[in-house]
């Protein structure tokens, strides 16, 4: 349902003014199109993947997203749990029977779409009990997947003390040595996203595009290289899938995978060779040292309609007096390994597997 452009200016002034935007982290968003036509730029940045959000349990952001596209967008943060709704009398206004969430990042569900050359502040409080590893992205048509996304960390005493505790049982070693890496995985495609949208949504349209490659971190490059710094006692890995529509696996070569969160939700330690992660799924697992190796495969599976596009990657332990981004990687050729062949590969679901550390029975 389309609004005029008065209601559009009318709902974005009034979410501005039951905001608080004096408090809190400030962060802006300032959204163009890469002078290649297709991808979507935030401050200078034209990454197919954003640097990383970091916030805490119970922070408040104040995001000031500028449109300098030629069409409509909206940021979603993907996952998390937010403190903003609007009160109950303006709900009974509304007729709702609830209040309703403001400022969540879907135009024309939580929010109305901010317009082409137009600012707006969405401001936003973390719940306090809202912690892990979650996404930022557009929700308007199909941005996210031409560079609108991006990591978001949400820090607490929680997470911290529940890392401690599994790295002092698996005999990791002490969390203040630890070192964090994020990797995202995606899909990537030869044609703009626009031109796929259209096509499918033809009436002979097809509903399953080809996948044309791979992204780990952003980038299509084979052999990119994850540092394990010579001073750390083990790796916090935050994974995630940021792609389009498409399955994605991750594997270390003779490293174990300690789970401890999933989708923001604590659990209970669950140890696993290969991961598999759902479109938009994040995952937090820790990575030990292999004091026998120098470096170590990682593989990283796209799933497409037949089979996987495969790439390797590295896991380079750093030298004492190295410092991270001096290593560098092997050339590594495209792997003819597998994917269904991987250690403890599974389709399967493991809901069953992963067990809420605040469960009781």
């Amino acid at each position: 349902m389309e609004f005029p452009n008065w209601w559009c200016v009318f709902g974005l002034l009034l979410a501005w003014l039951l905001s608080d935007t004096c408090e809190g982290k400030e962060v802006i968003f300032d959204i163009s199109r890469h002078e290649d036509g297709r991808t979507i730029v935030i401050n200078g940045n034209s990454e197919l993947v954003k640097p990383v959000l970091r916030l805490r349990n119970g922070e408040r952001l104040n995001l000031k997203l500028e449109n300098h596209l030629d069409e409509p967008t909206g940021v979603h943060f993907h996952g998390m749990l937010l403190e903003n709704y609007v009160g109950e009398e303006e709900a009974i206004m509304d007729g709702q029977a609830d209040p309703a969430v403001l400022g969540d990042g879907v135009p024309g569900v939580t929010q109305y779409e901010v317009g082409a050359g137009y600012a707006y502040w969405q401001n936003m409080s973390v719940a306090q009990d809202t912690c892990g590893t979650f996404w930022y992205h557009s929700h308007y048509a199909v941005q996210y997947g031409e560079g609108l996304r991006g990591p978001v960390v949400v820090e607490c005493e929680k997470f911290d003390s529940h890392e401690s505790r599994v790295a002092s049982e698996y005999g990791l070693g002490d969390r203040e040595r630890a070192q964090e890496r994020i990797i995202t995985l995606s899909d990537w495609y030869k044609r703009s996203h626009d031109s796929i949208m259209y096509d499918s949504l033809q009436v002979d349209g097809y509903s399953d595009p080809r996948v044309d490659g791979s992204l780990f971190n952003g980038k299509q490059d084979a052999g990119q290289v994850v540092s394990f710094p010579a001073d750390a006692d083990y790796l916090r890995l935050r994974v995630l899938n940021v792609a389009n529509s498409n399955t994605q696996v991750l594997h270390i070569a003779n490293h174990k995978l300690i789970v401890i969160e999933i989708d923001g939700v604590l659990v209970k330690p669950v140890e696993l060779s290969t991961l598999t992660l759902a479109t938009g799924q994040r995952y937090t697992v820790l990575v030990g040292r292999d004091e026998k190796s120098r470096s170590s495969q990682i593989v990283h599976g796209c799933n497409k309609m037949m089979g996987y596009i495969t790439k390797t990657h590295i896991l380079r332990y750093e030298s004492p007096g190295e410092s991270q981004g001096e290593s560098q990687g092997e050339i590594v050729e495209a792997t003819t390994t597998s994917i269904k062949r991987l250690p403890g590969f599974s389709r399967d679901e493991l809901y069953k597997v992963y067990e809420p550390i605040d469960w009781e029975l």
